[in-house]
C-alpha cells in the first residue's frame, strides 16, 4: 500500500469516527433534553428506612394530572400506571402491568 492511499484510508476513518461521534452526541442530547424532568426524579430517589422498603423523591414537574382528567380518568390501578408509563416514557415503551395487592403511598 502507498503512504497515499494509507494517508486516504486515515482520513476516512477519521471523518467516520467524528460523524459519529456527532451522532452519538445529538443522540444523547436529545435524550437528555427529552427526559430531563425523569432523569432529575430518578436522581432524587433515596432510601430511607434500612429495615423497611420505604424511599423518598423529589418530583419538580408535570405530573400529567390535568391530562388525566380530561382523559377520562382511569377505573383501576393497572390504567392508572398505563396512562403514567405513557406519558413518562413519551411513548417510547410500555409496561404490562399487572393487577396487585393494595399498598400505599405518600404525596
Amino acid at each position: 500500500m502507498k503512504n497515499k492511499e494509507k494517508s486516504r484510508i486515515k482520513w476516512n476513518v477519521g471523518k467516520l469516527l467524528i460523524v459519529l461521534a456527532i451522532i452519538l452526541f445529538i443522540i444523547v442530547s436529545g435524550t437528555v433534553i427529552l427526559f430531563y424532568e425523569e432523569l432529575k426524579i430518578i436522581n432524587s430517589i433515596k432510601k430511607i428506612a434500612s429495615e423497611k422498603p420505604i424511599y423518598y423523591m423529589e418530583v419538580d414537574g408535570d405530573y400529567h394530572f390535568e391530562d388525566f382528567l380530561k382523559s377520562g380518568g382511569a377505573s383501576s390501578d393497572k390504567a392508572v400506571s398505563a396512562f403514567l408509563t405513557k406519558k413518562i416514557s413519551k411513548g417510547f415503551y410500555s409496561v404490562d402491568v399487572k393487577e396487585s395487592r393494595p399498598a400505599c403511598s405518600t404525596i
